[in-house]
């Protein structure tokens, strides 16, 4: 840097000021040098010496300017080039140009812009291949290194997936905030826990390239954490390591004042064994934690077997020809009778999708509603079996076959803002009834994104359209919360109707629950019967209707009418009297079907 100078000589540092002595002291010179003969050598004033005497003068002073102006342009030519380099990315350019004019304030301010390049390219750098939640390199970080360990590790190695199992919960429990803290806690442990050591030892083994055949934590998703451990492929090394991370979690992580316990879940894929690929490697860790999060236990490990592999790529294809089967409308609605409690009339069915594959057979939907809700596919599949049912509501409806058609509803598709507005669509299109429609919702949906559901259910409401809520009292439920969204229908779950039959405290337990849901003003469906005495307490418990494998399968719309119609051909509330007793049944008449339909 140049030194401050006298402020009496600050004018002079004025290029312009610069320019105009320049001129100023070339035209004297030019001047001079013309008339020099004449004053000092006493030559006579003749016209041809004169222009001779100028034309020397004048290329003198042309001279003196050419020298001036390329001590001028010489440094403005070097910050030129400079700046050049400086945009094609050359940040270690040096600007050697130090002079006290405006030239050399330009190369001032030049160092000045080039030290802030420097110093946010690598505040960018950093950000780029580091987390900064908890210091650890990213995905991004790690891949290469990974590719350079299958490369030139020799001896074999492995990766280790490690995902905090309950993160999501405690974001949703605590919010963002602590669970990032817990993970940077938990971070703290891992690497403690591991070959690495610390956050310190784990940065430099990514900086210094000398240092990368040794082991390295990185982060590579909100959760997810990847330990690379070149050098350690054999399944009992790798076993215990996994162990020692378990025992690690095993005291509460504190996160203020709150103790806060991790669950761990482990995959581990090795190379050259399972995988050459960087990208392939961490996608068969990756596959192993998946499996390892769903074993029982405390400490969940998993190391990576082919047959893993096996049942991605039939996850895949199922995707894959389930997405082809709702485009193609492949798919099949079934439809599972409800009948009264009091007198065993059809009070309505519920529509439930059944996939009829061309070689796969019967697909169950356990099989391949996990995979739609993974997918997304949920949203159109469900649309699909709004829409098939509504129609053969709309169908009956014009046969004057009044029956309430109920349908199950994703959480996926409650999250859509504009699902009030498609179903409303739907039903104007075929000219349903609103009021013989019921959507089906679990607890779960009814206690979380309660501002949209209850604007769904407000607008929908507002037209007739019912509201159940499915499998209550599997889970906690918010019975406040409920009755501010007036429902209209609550099914008990399964596993309390099969309590009914034995004595003690779980049969007291659903005795309670079904006079929740009488005391919350609501039609009770006991679904999931399949015995006598299951259909006997559910009714004399004051069940409304009675659902299950003890009243009949879900059906095909033509298995559903033929079956319907053999109902009409005999006396079924007889029969249920020779079972159950004479008090079982209500022999009074039974509501006319308009009427059972406003309920």
């Amino acid at each position: 840097m140049r030194q401050a100078d006298s402020p009496f000589l600050a004018p002079l540092k004025d290029m312009g000021f610069r320019l105009a002595l320049v001129h100023g002291g070339l035209a004297l010179v030019a001047l001079a040098i013309a008339h020099l003969p004449f004053l000092y050598f006493g030559l006579p004033e003749e016209p041809a010496l004169e222009i001779a005497a100028a034309v020397a003068g004048l290329a003198s002073s042309a001279l003196l300017a050419l020298l001036f102006s390329r001590a001028l342009t010489r440094p403005i030519g070097r910050l030129t080039e400079a700046a050049g380099n400086i945009a094609r990315g050359d940040l270690g350019t040096e600007i050697d140009v130090n002079c006290a004019c405006d030239v050399g304030r330009l190369a001032d301010s030049m160092r000045a812009m080039l030290s802030s390049l420097r110093a946010s390219t690598a505040m960018a750098g950093e950000l780029a291949s580091f987390d900064t939640a908890t210091g650890l390199p990213n995905a991004r970080t790690l891949l290469p290194l990974v590719e350079a360990a299958l490369k030139t590790d020799a001896r074999g190695g492995a990766v280790m997936m490690v995902t905090f199992a309950n993160a999501r919960r405690i974001a949703e429990t605590f919010g963002h905030e602590t669970a990032e803290a817990m993970l940077a806690a938990g971070v703290e442990r891992l690497l403690s826990a591991s070959p690495v050591g610390t956050l310190e030892t784990n940065r430099s083994r990514v900086l210094d390239p000398a240092r990368r055949d040794l082991a390295v934590l990185a982060r590579i998703g909100s959760q997810d954490f990847a330990l690379l451990l070149p050098g350690v492929s054999d399944p009992q090394d790798l076993a215990h390591l996994a162990g020692y991370l378990h025992v690690a979690m095993n005291r509460p992580l504190m996160v203020g004042e709150r103790r806060l316990s991790a669950t761990l879940a482990v995959g581990i894929a090795r190379y050259p064994d399972d995988e050459a690929t960087g990208a392939g490697l961490l996608r068969l860790a990756a596959l192993a934690c998946g499996h390892a999060a769903n074993r029982a236990g405390e400490q969940r490990t998993s190391l990576f077997e082919p047959r893993m592999r096996e049942a991605v790529e039939e996850r895949d294809a199922l995707e894959a020809e389930l997405r082809h089967a709702i485009a193609s409308d492949e798919l099949q609605v079934h439809y599972q009778p409800k009948v009264y409690a009091s007198d065993w009339t059809v009070s309505g069915v519920e529509a439930l999708v059944r996939w009829r594959h061309t070689e796969r057979g019967l697909v169950m939907p356990a099989d391949f509603i996990p995979v739609a809700e993974e997918t997304g596919l949920i949203v159109d599949l469900g649309y699909f079996v709004i829409d098939k049912a509504v129609a053969q509501c709309a169908q009956w409806a014009r046969s004057g076959r009044l029956l309430e058609m109920s349908i199950n509803v994703s959480p996926a598709q409650f999250r859509n803002p504009d699902f009030g507005r498609q179903v409303l669509s739907i039903i104007s299109r075929h000219g349903c009834p609103p009021t013989l429609i019921t959507f089906e919702i679990t607890e779960e949906m009814a206690q979380t994104d309660a501002a949209l559901m209850e604007r769904h259910v407000a607008l929908l409401r507002q037209v007739g359209i019912r509201f159940a809520i499915d499998d209550f009292g599997l889970g906690y439920s918010n019975f406040a919360r409920l009755s501010l969204l007036r429902f209209d229908v609550l099914k008990v779950h399964r596993s309390l109707i099969a309590a009914l039959e034995t004595d003690g405290p779980a049969r007291e337990v659903s005795r309670s629950i079904i006079e929740i849901g009488k005391a919350l003003g609501c039609r009770v469906v006991a679904e999931g019967t399949e015995t006598p005495g299951q259909v006997a307490a559910a009714s004399t418990l004051g069940c409304d209707e009675i659902q299950g494998f003890y009243v009949s399968h879900p059906m095909t719309i033509e298995d559903f009418e033929q079956w319907q119609a053999r109902r009409g051909q005999s006396n079924l509330a007889r029969i249920v009297k020779s079972i159950f007793g004479p008090d079982f049944v209500d022999e009074a008449p039974a509501d006319p079907p308009a009427r059972r339909a406003g309920r």
